[in-house]
């Protein structure tokens, strides 16, 4: 399954200390799991075939410790990772023999909330005391929730489509698109998952947008013909011009160096305060840019960004640059956001 980005939305992050036995084997067709406490293949494949189930074992010094391990087991299983610190102890017993274990600390998962078919069928505790669990995933129902859901975003992104189609000229239209790519890439991972789950429900299941990258491109080619006129009063060295122009061409706007054939007029004023000193010593410059985003057939302010804010230096110099710097950085990242 191709890997991709988790969305924190989707995700129930799981905190779980579970402790795995090293080298806790013995697990024997032969054997019955609830004297062994450890489930074989052929015991499971007998009431859960793998053609239905998903499942994963896992084991631990308490039965709590060993049912997170069999549903991390199981989201494994289905291409998850685990990040976590790993730690090898020796423990001893009454009877002063030692055993190696592996302490697992896990601090991210993916344990889905809506994949309600992951379930804990048996938990049993072997002559040792160490517990073993058996936790299983219905393939069909599992299957109904993605391709469900699958099927809803994909509704969703078509309105997104057709409401920014509809409205090419409009600079808002890419709010729109980059909304859709965003839904795009959460069902994804649905369709990800579905193919582990249901590999030829999955195959039937396509989606009309097509893909994530088909609809990046469809943003780009609607973004590229809204041409934009940018002015900056008081920008000195031009860093101003830059970090707007840039912030625009990043989103896939064009940039218009003649005002009456852009759609859009940006004029924005910069203005940075003479470093003043403080009682500490420092030097601090405030800046502010009024950056209003105008329509210049009508001259309407469509929306208006205003930054404020102040940086302090040991030196004037030094705090004229950071507060430069800081504003640059901060139309990087909220300008059109």
């Amino acid at each position: 399954m191709a890997k991709t980005k988790r969305s924190p939305a989707l995700a129930l992050l799981l905190a779980a200390f579970v402790t795995f036995n090293v080298g806790a084997g013995g697990r024997t067709d032969t054997e019955n799991p609830s004297r062994t406490g450890f489930f074989s293949a052929k015991f499971i494949e007998s009431l859960y075939p793998a053609s239905d189930y998903i499942t994963g074992t896992g084991s631990g010094a308490n039965r709590q410790n060993a049912e997170s391990a069999a549903k991390l087991a199981l989201c494994q299983s289905l291409g998850e990772s685990i990040s976590g610190n790993q730690q090898t102890f020796l423990t001893s017993s009454s009877s002063g023999s030692e055993q190696s274990e592996l302490s697992l600390s896990v601090n991210e998962s993916v344990l889905f909330e809506h994949i309600t078919g992951i379930v804990i069928k048996d938990c049993v505790q072997d002559k040792k005391g160490s517990y073993s669990a058996l936790a299983v995933l219905n393939r069909a129902e599992a299957g109904d929730y993605y391709s469900t859901k699958a099927r809803k975003n994909d509704l969703e992104i078509q309105k997104l489509v057709l409401q920014a189609t509809a409205n090419s000229t409009d600079y808002n239209s890419i709010a729109l698109m980059e909304k859709a790519v965003a839904i795009a890439k959460d069902n994804q991972y649905n369709l990800d998952l579905l193919s582990v789950i249901s590999p030829s429900r999955a195959k039937s299941l396509l989606m009309s947008y097509g893909s994530v990258s088909q609809l990046e491109l469809k943003k780009g080619e609607l973004a590229k013909n809204i041409l934009f006129f940018v002015k900056v009063e008081n920008d000195i060295d031009g860093r101003i011009f830059a970090a707007l122009t840039e912030k625009l061409s990043g989103k896939g706007y064009s940039i218009s160096g003649d005002y009456k054939t852009a759609a859009y007029f940006i004029k924005a004023k910069v203005n940075f305060e003479q470093p003043s000193i403080h009682k500490d010593n420092n030097y601090f410059v405030r800046y502010t840019l009024d950056c209003p985003v105008i329509e210049p057939l009508s001259d309407k302010i469509v929306a208006t960004f205003n930054f404020t804010g102040r940086e302090g230096a040991p030196d004037a110099k030094q705090a004229s640059s950071r507060a430069l710097t800081k504003l640059c950085g901060r139309i990087a990242q909220e300008f059109l956001e």
